[in-house]
């Protein structure tokens, strides 16, 4: 049934006759939808990898392969749709693939450049088919709105206090506020646009259980990105300052909310007041300093093609060098990560590949622009 009303949806908005389609193009049609109905599914399970562990990774591996079949059927049928990524894309894959094979840990730069960077390939250019194909993107923000209702209500129920914050669903809480970082921008950003009056609703539900998630666990992102969209939204239109005004209230209850003696009140109260005071004192802060100054150590060595792709590439670098390397250059150990985008780029894969990356984003942000006066409908 659900096969069916996506398949007919899909053709509707493509503008697709169906009754001359030979059995083969029947078999790549169905081939297609699959793909589609396996995106949602995923889209919907990811928020829950916590609770799902090793069982996650079934319905992964039969999405990028249906997807993967589906792309290739698309390349042999010279159907391919291109988009305005697919340049930069593959140029960052190309500059990192070559980071690997220079890497300080090759298996290591290898193994996750087929966890993570393939699949990402596979995924973004499968998704852009389907929607320039007619798939209706209204689909998944569904499939990210229920999930999403379910991560706040389950997270009530499932419920661990460690420091303050909540846990259960996410392993750790920064996590939830991970995932909170994404869905609170994304809610409010489709609460402003003309959408049917069930997905308003709908919508407002989710964002009423995010607020409340956020004032309940205290995440800093969250906090912010909400600031953000409301502010944004309501500049670009006047109807949203009562929007506004009520984020101004949320702010203040939220603020209300930190015991006296916490860290996050600290911060907000030195950022209004005194932010010299923060910038020189706050040990968060120092402690980003030194591993922005170790990874800007570690990038002087290697910087066109960088040390290998991987998230915690530094930590096999640290481990390749001596105690006398560190006390030389004055920096310490970078255990983990750059804890810096750009710095993060430039260690695992060089100029080459920020150059890719800063091409994606400028790729991205032009195309954006170029369609945000034909979105009409979600």
């Amino acid at each position: 049934m659900l096969l069916s009303r996506l398949s007919e949806r899909s053709n509707e908005a493509a503008g697709e006759v169906t009754a001359s389609i030979s059995p083969n193009g029947k078999l790549a049609e169905m081939l297609c939808l699959v793909a589609w109905v396996a995106l949602l599914v995923y889209v919907f399970f990811l928020p829950f990898n916590h609770l799902l562990g090793r069982w996650l990774s079934i319905p992964r591996i039969i999405l990028l392969v249906i997807m993967a079949a589906d792309l290739l059927q698309r390349v042999w049928q010279r159907r391919w749709i291109s988009s305005p990524l697919d340049y930069p894309i593959w140029a960052y894959g190309i500059a990192m693939v070559i980071a690997s094979a220079l890497s300080v840990n090759v298996q290591y730069s290898l193994k996750v450049l087929l966890r993570t960077l393939l699949p990402i390939l596979i995924i973004y250019h499968s998704t852009w088919q389907h929607l320039k194909h007619g798939r209706q993107i209204r689909h998944l923000a569904w499939s990210v709105v229920i999930a999403a209702m379910l991560v706040v209500l389950l997270s009530f129920v499932l419920l661990d206090i460690v420091g303050g914050r909540i846990e259960g669903i996410f392993p750790v809480a920064t996590r939830y506020g991970k995932y909170l970082d994404l869905v609170i921008p994304l809610t409010f950003s489709l609460l402003f646009l003309k959408n049917a009056w069930q997905i308003r609703v709908l919508l407002g539900v989710l964002a009423a259980s995010e607020i409340i998630a956020l004032l309940w666990n205290g995440t800093r992102g969250s906090f912010v990105g909400l600031g953000i969209i409301l502010l944004a939204s309501a500049v670009l239109s006047r109807r949203h300052w009562p929007v506004l005004a009520l984020c101004a209230v949320i702010m203040a209850g939220f603020f209300c909310t930190l015991p006296e003696t916490s860290n996050l009140r600290q911060r907000i109260t030195d950022v209004v007041i005194s932010p010299g005071k923060l910038i020189a004192e706050d040990q968060a802060l120092q402690d980003r300093k030194g591993y922005y100054k170790s990874a800007w150590v570690i990038i002087k060595e290697r910087p066109v093609v960088g040390w290998g792709y991987g998230n915690h590439i530094a930590r096999y670098v640290s481990e390749s060098k001596d105690k006398a390397w560190f006390k030389e250059n004055d920096v310490k150990p970078l255990l983990w990560h750059a804890h810096n985008v750009f710095l993060e780029i430039l260690l695992e894969g060089g100029i080459v590949a920020l150059a890719a990356a800063l091409w994606i984003a400028l790729a991205a942000a032009g195309a954006g622009i170029r369609m945000l006066k034909n979105i009409r409908l979600l």
